[in-house]
């Protein structure tokens, strides 16, 4: 059971699909939207992943469970800054209705989040956008839970504890633009205002 990043054009597909049947139920994003927006933000040199947490073995694709597209500035050596969280999936035609309960989401953004920090480690500043209005009620509780933040326990024992939050918000029309941080649960910062700061380029996608 891990992440993994998707490359080839079979794992890119699996992640369209998953991506599809989860929207279709309040955003409905087809495979060609999906591959334009790689393509606009390969171009713009947004250096778009992909990733899938995997139940089994990863050489089989019907064992994605989760999936997670970020974006970020690179540099020479590859290391990252400025990450956005795209796009969030979960395996709706794999993943029972009756397991969308508040502990299972809570364990599936527990698991986003260890990724996220996998690829930008503690501390660093995450990019997101919240749209106002959804209709799925477990997309939307996802969301609600990276609001209000949430606790859950580190894959590398000596960080603990670890919180994940939103610090600063701001109301972009129809949407909500979030920073969001990963900290060790003892070293939170202090809360910063949501009406400052200079809201720069989204790394996220608008839905």
């Amino acid at each position: 059971m891990s992440w993994q990043k998707l490359v080839s054009d079979e794992e890119q597909a699996r992640f369209a699909e998953i991506m599809r049947l989860m929207d279709e139920r309040y955003s409905a994003l087809r495979f060609d939207q999906f591959q334009h927006w790689l393509q606009c933000k390969q171009e713009a040199g947004k250096h778009p992943e992909l990733f899938g947490w995997f139940d089994g073995d990863p050489i089989d694709l019907t064992n994605i469970r989760q999936v997670m597209a970020v974006t970020s500035d690179q540099d020479d050596d590859g290391h990252r800054s400025g990450l956005g969280i795209s796009m969030l999936g979960i395996a709706a035609d794999v993943i029972p209705e009756t397991e969308w309960d508040l502990q299972n989401i809570e364990t599936w953004l527990s698991r986003f989040l260890l990724c996220v920090k996998q690829l930008i480690g503690l501390d660093a500043t995450i990019r997101a956008i919240r749209p106002k209005t959804m209709t799925w009620k477990a997309a939307e509780q996802i969301h609600d839970l990276m609001k209000t933040g949430i606790v859950f326990d580190s894959d590398v024992a000596a960080e603990g504890r670890l919180h994940a939050g939103v610090y600063q918000e701001r109301d972009i029309g129809d949407s909500l633009y979030w920073k969001m941080r990963i900290t060790r649960l003892d070293q939170r910062p202090p809360s910063e205002s949501a009406a400052t700061g200079v809201l720069g380029e989204s790394l996220s996608v608008q839905r």
